[in-house]
């Protein structure tokens, strides 16, 4: 199993990469490391988000295992036709969601673990606005 490592400030936690959509799982793994700005998301609930433009993973076109429920602790991406997947990490309840309502998405990785100090970093953009995301292969992976 591929895993992950994402980190916010001084939180980190870790990812297994979900097989269920071999297709955008190989993408996103192409794409890493990502380094970005996390917002909370507007329309989605418990979740934050970040773009992902000049990558593999915004190559894709279309959903390969299409979801609206983004469950506490699932990354999912959704692909956007001007050439940039937005990845959302939930932290709680959360939903694919765009200003006209719910979309879907692909879910990519799911948290080992519970990643307590990491989904608290997602939850305080709530307030207390954007900050810098690092996603990157866990080092123990190639």
């Amino acid at each position: 199993m591929k895993r992950i490592e994402v980190r916010v400030g001084d939180a980190t936690a870790r990812y297994t990469l979900l097989e269920d959509a071999p297709k955008t799982a190989d993408a996103f793994w192409e794409s890493l490391p990502i380094e970005g700005t996390i917002t909370h998301a507007r329309w989605a609930g418990s979740a934050v988000w970040v773009k992902t433009p000049n990558q593999p993973i915004a190559a894709l076109d279309d959903i390969e295992l299409p979801v609206t429920s983004i469950y506490p602790g699932t990354i999912v991406v959704r692909p956007n036709p001007r050439g940039v997947a937005e990845l959302f990490l939930s932290y709680g309840v959360a939903e694919s969601r765009g200003p006209v309502g719910r979309t879907y998405a692909t879910p990519v990785a799911e948290l080992d673990g519970d990643g307590a100090e990491l989904l608290a970093a997602f939850g305080a953009t709530w307030q207390g606005g954007s900050t810098e995301v690092s996603i990157t292969r866990a080092e123990d992976e190639s």
